[in-house]
């Protein structure tokens, strides 16, 4: 099925990184730092040396470093956080949230990889608004990757995958086709009662929920990849020609899957379903874009699939939907960590702005509603403290934003645990198994008016979904 286009949005071409001003007039910096810092201080030892305030260059130099600084140790036990600031609510409700991302970025080797490539470590944070105690526990995800580079016995690191955004020490790139690497480090999907990590471009892995020890891969599309590559058609055009060149390269000698999984799914409340989304592989080369929606049940049952093609190559990052459309946002590609959090209300044309402070960033705020109104209830977010080198977790009363009164809850990760930057979690309330599903929704709505003016409607009838 042929996609539309609507607003004009292909996205112009991405121009050349900001130079930053030259520091070597202001500082010098010292010649024993190394390029990546792991933590791997125990508990009871604790070593601290605090970065020193200096211009703002250098700090951002600093900050980013400390934002994927590789945290090696795990908590497989649950750890009761200490509150340093308030109390959680009696109303808040009880629930665990998920957050996954990178924890990994250097091994026992001299190799050093991308945040994008560093090795999934998922977090849970189990609040009890009875106890107003929360609880908190990481571990890594047991990625076929994550077995090959990682010794059992020694517990040493050494990378093998040069991944897309990374490379081995000496260089070691050519002849080396182990290129993608599925870290399943970008999402966490709680659906039919299971909990999945998923990573953009690879097969989801199980874990169990309690323990956060990983059950293996799960295979949710594949098994369907071999219909649907019968019913494409071969025009012979110069793109499907190149197509089919690329296609035994890229499945045969780089082990890539014909359609690769994206990491961003979509929950369809009103119909109880789970919409995810692929790409074709050989569309990383090729001016053009191959995207195919599929639409499961609660028993992982697939109920529909479509697939459209885009004449152009689209770096598609999150994307939304509605009753007859699929959304897709063409995205500028910048790496931009924020530190605040803005509510937006049209009708009173208002904005409320809560700031973590300098050199204190946030991750991805989660919406965990408490009443019926549209923003009665609570946000929860990771505040990176890079200068104190500390992470917590901050509860925010969503109509007080902008108010003094705003941080409900501050609690404080023991400092051996602090950990890097995550990317996107997932909010399981304790009484009910599919989780956040109003939010998403909700979710998809907010995405629809902040970014109307930059997607591509795939789609074009009630019969579209």
């Amino acid at each position: 099925m042929q996609a539309k286009a609507c607003h004009n949005i292909i996205p112009p071409r991405l121009l050349p990184p900001a130079k930053l001003p030259s520091t070597a007039s202001h500082i010098t910096l010292p010649s024993h730092v190394p390029r990546a810092i792991t933590i791997t201080t125990s508990p009871t030892h604790e070593v601290y040396t605090p970065v020193p305030e200096i211009d703002d260059t250098i700090t951002a130099f600093w900050d980013y470093q400390f934002l994927f600084v590789s945290q090696r140790s795990e908590a497989t036990e649950p750890i009761t956080l200490r509150v340093v600031e308030g109390a959680i609510p009696t109303d808040f409700p009880s629930g665990k949230y998920y957050l996954t991302g990178p924890g990994l970025f250097a091994d026992d080797h001299g190799s050093t990889v991308h945040p994008l490539d560093g090795h999934g470590y998922l977090r849970t944070f189990e609040i009890d608004s009875g106890s107003g105690q929360v609880k908190f526990m990481a571990r890594y995800i047991e990625t076929e990757a994550q077995a090959e580079e990682r010794d059992p016995v020694t517990g040493k690191w050494r990378f093998t995958h040069r991944g897309p955004f990374s490379v081995l020490k000496g260089g070691k790139m050519v002849g080396n086709t182990k290129v993608m690497k599925n870290v399943a480090n970008t999402s966490v999907l709680q659906w039919g009662g299971r909990l999945f990590c998923l990573w953009e471009g690879g097969d989801p892995y199980e874990i169990d929920s309690k323990t956060l020890k990983t059950i293996g891969k799960f295979e949710l599309i594949n098994n369907n990849c071999e219909s649907l590559a019968e019913e494409q058609k071969f025009n012979g055009d110069f793109l499907d020609v190149a197509a089919q060149i690329l296609k035994p390269i890229l499945y045969g000698v780089f082990k890539m899957s014909p359609k690769r999984l994206l990491s961003h799914y979509k929950i369809d409340t009103r119909r109880n379903r789970l919409l995810i989304m692929s790409c074709n592989a050989e569309d990383m080369l090729l001016p053009r874009s191959n995207f195919t929606f599929y639409e499961f049940d609660s028993n992982f049952q697939l109920l529909q699939s479509q697939e459209f093609d885009i004449a152009d190559h689209l770096m598609i990052h999150d994307w939304a939907f509605t009753d007859t459309h699929y959304i897709l946002f063409g995205n500028r590609i910048k790496l931009d960590i924020p530190d605040f959090i803005f509510e937006l209300n049209i009708l009173l044309n208002s904005i409320h702005k809560w700031s973590a402070g300098r050199r204190r960033f946030i991750g991805e705020p989660i919406f965990i509603p408490r009443g019926t109104t549209e923003d009665d209830g609570y946000l929860l977010v990771v505040e990176y403290a890079v200068s104190t080198q500390r992470c917590y977790l901050v509860i925010l009363d969503a109509q007080r934003i902008g108010e003094k009164n705003d941080v409900v809850a501050r609690l404080e990760v023991p400092r051996h645990l602090n950990f890097p930057l995550g990317f996107h979690g997932f909010w399981a309330p304790s009484n009910t198994s599919n989780g956040n599903l109003p939010n998403f929704e909700s979710k998809c709505k907010d995405s629809w008016s902040m970014l109307e003016e930059n997607m591509v409607y795939l789609g074009n009838s009630k019969n579209s979904r």
